[in-house]
């Protein structure tokens, strides 16, 4: 599944919690506000097996999850996994090849960040805030199966591999959102 919008998300916005642009907005067409949103959909899909790619215009940022043991003096040893993201392509007009481990877990947000679609509705739900903000409506967002997984200048781009939830998710689009169904609403 593509979800695109006009514009470029920064990806640090992506990979740093407490990053978010809609907290100051001056729109109250936008919903985000702490900067955290976009980590915990990456959490839920590496939870569920569905590792994202998001381009941030020439950027590939693919997301994963590696063993993380923490030793407590009163708890003994426990292995977390630790979300990563594995950046390639152009950032800023400079060549860019790196692995970042971020600072949080999967288990982060497991408590109430589980379903699938509740990711899925995160990033439709950043691009039409992206999409408000830059041309004043949401006109630009594209939500749609596609075949290859590739950056667009100038676009945010987000993909998901189609499993079944993901295509339920795509099928009831017009549900979660009524831009999408109803768009004179």
């Amino acid at each position: 599944l593509k979800i695109e919008n006009q514009g470029v998300c920064p990806p640090e916005a992506l990979t740093i919690l407490g990053v978010t642009f809609s907290r100051n907005s001056d729109n109250a067409q936008t919903i985000g506000q702490f900067g955290s949103g976009s980590k915990h959909a990456v959490g839920v899909l590496l939870r569920h097996d569905l590792n994202p790619v998001v381009f941030s215009d020439l950027l590939r940022m693919e997301y994963f999850a590696k063993p993380l043991k923490v030793t407590s003096e009163a708890h003994g040893t426990n292995t977390f996994r630790q979300v990563c993201c594995r950046m390639t392509g152009t950032l800023r007009g400079k060549s860019v090849s790196r692995t970042e481990d971020l600072g949080f877990a999967l288990e982060y947000g497991v408590q109430d960040w589980s379903a699938v679609s509740m990711a899925l509705r995160e990033f439709v739900s950043n691009a039409i805030d992206q999409s408000i903000a830059l041309g004043g409506d949401w006109k630009g967002v594209k939500v749609e199966i596609a075949d290859t997984v590739r950056a667009k200048a100038g676009t945010t781009r987000v993909y998901v591999p189609l499993s079944p939830e993901v295509n339920r998710f795509y099928q009831d689009l017009g549900k979660w959102f009524l831009h999408f169904s109803e768009p004179g609403l």
